[in-house]
């Protein structure tokens, strides 16, 4: 964070919630954030940022957010989705289907990040 003093910062399984992850938030100085809780010792997600830009969460699921993600100083925006997918098979290919449905309602720019807990073969582990 030091090096490149990122406005935006997405934390993908975090294994902190609470009080605890308010802390850390804090600590590290971000002015705005929303967070998904951490389940246990699994999951997570924490999206972090400063004033230079406007975020609206527009759909919370526990493995991935929607937002829109607006520059003030320009007017532009765009759909962002920050994952952190589950390695269940089962909640993984829930996840799958949430995007192709978001997917087919979507007609503006859209970026999704993250991290898929996928490979495209076994010897990528």
């Amino acid at each position: 964070m030091h090096d490149h003093n990122p406005d935006i910062f997405v934390f993908l399984d975090t294994r902190v919630s609470g009080e605890s992850a308010s802390k850390v938030i804090q600590a590290l100085g971000f002015t705005n954030s929303f967070r998904v809780e951490a389940a246990g010792f699994s999951e997570g997600i924490w999206l972090c940022w400063f004033d230079n830009f406007i975020i609206d969460v527009l759909f919370c699921h526990f493995q991935f957010k929607l937002c829109r993600i607006s520059a003030p100083s320009t007017s532009s925006s765009c759909l962002d989705s920050f994952v952190y997918a589950s390695p269940n098979y089962c909640k993984h290919t829930r996840l799958w289907s949430y995007l192709r449905e978001l997917n087919s309602q979507i007609s503006e720019p859209w970026v999704i990040l993250g991290d898929f807990n996928a490979t495209l073969a076994p010897e990528d582990r």
